[in-house]
């Protein structure tokens, strides 16, 4: 089960079964990483578990940082990791 938050209550404000959504792109520019998927629901501000990219610092959970599309969404990342990422 996953839970969306309310970013400012903290609040649940959906719960829903774990969905995949395969990345097929993963790119950085300084501190910012940015995933493209073929279609993602993600709004800004909600919690994505990314796993299975290399190298492993674009991995874990994260706060998307902006959505462009629902192709695309950015999250904060160390500067300094490779790029392009390989994803699995």
């Amino acid at each position: 089960m996953a839970y969306v938050f309310d970013n400012v209550s903290g609040n649940v404000i959906q719960s829903c079964t774990l969905t995949q959504y395969p990345i097929t792109a993963l790119t950085r520019s300084g501190t910012v990483a940015t995933a493209s998927v073929a279609s993602h629901p993600f709004p800004d501000g909600s919690f994505v578990d990314i796993s299975g990219a290399s190298p492993t610092g674009y991995n874990g959970q994260f706060r998307v940082g902006s959505v462009v599309a629902n192709v695309s969404f950015s999250y904060a990342v160390q500067s300094g990791l490779t790029t392009p990422a390989t994803v699995a």
